[in-house]
């Protein structure tokens, strides 16, 4: 019984090992082009965990941010003679980073509130609502960015929002740069 209990011991350490050693040779093969949907898979799950303690919803919702992420940008990088570690560059800053996380807490509220069940549903969903801003990210272009978020809006509300630190993103833009 000791020996089975060690050799299970052993075997799921060289298993871990495998796969850890897998998913670096992935990285280095691709070139470092897992970073923007890793980074922002990562930063949807731990918010996703904030708002909820259903792991499994938190766990499909990354799933498919980066899934949404790896297709989406790899073709708008591609489009825009960009590098992928640019257009992750460019989403971890101002106005970009706080802007995204907005977007992923409203995708998570909307998942929650709306009891989206099928993994396929949530990506139409993120779909629907991340399209613009990764364009946006991979364009560099902020201002279009601020003109949807106060479309349809009084002068005096984007004025209150303004003053309110909606535009504001007072996270340390280095914690991710890991």
């Amino acid at each position: 019984m000791a020996r089975s209990v060690i050799a299970l011991l052993v075997l799921s350490v060289l298993l871990a090992l495998i796969c850890q050693t897998s998913a670096v040779a992935t990285k280095k093969k691709t070139g470092g082009y897992l970073d923007m949907w890793s980074k922002w898979g990562d930063k949807a799950y731990q918010i996703c965990k904030d708002h909820t303690k259903r792991e499994s919803k938190c766990d499909m919702f990354q799933e498919v941010v980066e899934d949404v992420f790896q297709d989406i940008i790899s073709k708008m990088a591609s489009a825009t003679e960009k590098s992928i570690e640019e257009v992750t560059a460019v989403s971890l800053k101002k106005p970009f980073r706080g802007e995204g996380e907005r977007i992923i807490k409203q995708a998570i509220r909307d998942m929650l509130s709306q009891k989206i069940k099928t993994e396929e549903a949530l990506r139409q969903h993120f779909m629907k609502t991340f399209s613009q801003w990764l364009m946006n990210v991979a364009v560099n272009n902020p201002q279009s960015m601020m003109q949807s978020q106060f479309q349809g809006m009084s002068v005096e509300e984007i004025q209150a929002a303004v003053k309110g630190g909606a535009l504001r993103n007072d996270d340390n833009e280095e914690d991710d740069e890991e």
